[in-house]
C-alpha cells in the first residue's frame, strides 16, 4: 500500500463521510422517528451534519425543539 493510499484510508477513518447524501434522506430519517420536518428544518439538519456544526434551535414553547433533538 503506497503512502498516498494509506493517507486516504486514514483520512476516511478520521473524517468519515456524511451520514446522509441529500436533504430528502434527512427528512425521511426524521419522519421515521415520528418527526415531520419542514424543508427548512431538513435543510438545516443536513447542512449542520455535513459541516459538523451544532444546531441552535430557538422558539416559543411547543414548536418542537425538544422533539427535534430527540429525533436526531
Amino acid at each position: 500500500m503506497g503512502i498516498s493510499r494509506a493517507a486516504t484510508t486514514l483520512t476516511r477513518l478520521v473524517y468519515p463521510s456524511a451520514m446522509f447524501n441529500s436533504i430528502n434522506e434527512v427528512a425521511e430519517a426524521l419522519l421515521a422517528q415520528q418527526y415531520l420536518a419542514s424543508d427548512e428544518i431538513a435543510t438545516v439538519v443536513f447542512l449542520a451534519e455535513h459541516m459538523g456544526k451544532p444546531i441552535l434551535a430557538e422558539g416559543p414553547a411547543g414548536v418542537g425543539k425538544t422533539e427535534l433533538a430527540k429525533a436526531w
